[in-house]
């Protein structure tokens, strides 16, 4: 496949710097795009591995990159790679949803994509996946390459446009592609098929609102006072027609959103309401579903906003 067909992603990162796994990367597939780069090598281990249906093999997959074993277990961390005499081991933490135990195997699957890896390989240790932060640009590679393991770019986009870009077409691909709701929300923003936002909401306290409760734990007379969390932005996303549309990590959803709903809610919620950017509010559409997730065996709350300019 040509470098041209592949969808890059750089974003604020191809400004900066590169690391020397970035440069390794690009200098192996010979484009000046990491994120290209290792799209492009998870496209190659697809094919040798001669994966053409969902849901990806990952067991296979891994095979072809030295992987002699995968097993799970409770631990703090979403993902440990181990290297060894006879190949590497995989080691998933069974508290998180099966799903996202794919996304993390795949993630990696990933970092034996990059040369700088294989070269010297030593033990990863992966608190979370799927975060795609591009300041940790290693880590964000190996979540591109997860994607593309777990959600071919070409197939995706094709469900993507027969389906429609909407709620009910994530929880469909999710099944189909058996990754989490999350995932397959922030697939949508690379696939060039869907021209919008994807805000994942965590109900947690702010930074100030922790610091308070661990003062109040001093004083248990206090209990009935303490701050309650509440949803606010855990990461967000833009598809490339929108990149100058930002949404603030932490900011607090605002007050009557549609959204607020989706906890006592078995359906999607729609209704335009102005969301957070930076200082400002914007208008937008949006469409939400309330998707739980699993942290040390405690489910916790999670809604998935997709937003489109109103």
């Amino acid at each position: 496949m040509s470098p041209s067909s592949v969808q890059s992603g750089g974003g604020r990162v191809g400004r900066r710097k590169y690391g020397e796994a970035a440069k390794a990367l690009m200098d192996r597939w010979n484009v000046s795009d990491p994120y290209a780069a290792i799209q492009l090598a998870a496209q190659d281990l697809l094919a040798r591995a001669e994966i053409d249906e969902p849901p990806t093999d990952l067991e296979l997959v891994g095979s072809f990159v030295g992987i002699a074993k995968v097993v799970r277990r409770k631990m703090r961390q979403s993902a440990r790679l181990i290297p060894g005499p006879n190949g590497y081991l995989v080691e998933l933490n069974t508290q998180e949803h099966i799903k996202r135990q794919r996304f993390s195997h795949a993630h990696e699957i990933g970092h034996l994509l990059i040369p700088t890896y294989t070269d010297d390989p030593k033990l990863r240790e992966d608190q979370a996946t799927g975060q795609y932060w591009p300041r940790r640009q290693e880590e964000s590679l190996c979540d591109r390459a997860a994607s593309e393991l777990l959600l071919p770019l070409a197939r995706f986009q094709n469900e993507v446009i027969q389906h429609g870009a909407n709620i009910a077409t994530l929880q469909y691909l999710s099944d189909l592609f058996e990754v989490s709701l999350e995932a397959v929300a922030i697939r949508c923003t690379q696939c060039g098929a869907f021209e919008g936002a994807i805000i994942v909401w965590h109900e947690k306290l702010s930074a100030e609102q922790r610091k308070e409760q661990q003062r109040q734990t001093m004083f248990p007379e206090m209990e009935a006072y303490r701050p309650q969390p509440a949803l606010r932005i855990h990461f967000a996303a833009v598809s490339a027609g929108l990149r100058g549309h930002r949404f603030a990590r932490n900011a607090l959803a605002p007050n009557g959103a549609p959204f607020s709903l989706c906890s006592s809610a078995d359906h999607a919620i729609v209704g335009d309401c102005d969301l957070p950017e930076g200082k400002r509010m914007v208008r937008w559409h949006t469409e939400s579903i309330s998707a739980p997730y699993l942290s040390g065996g405690v489910l916790q709350e999670r809604v998935i906003t997709m937003a489109f300019p109103a």
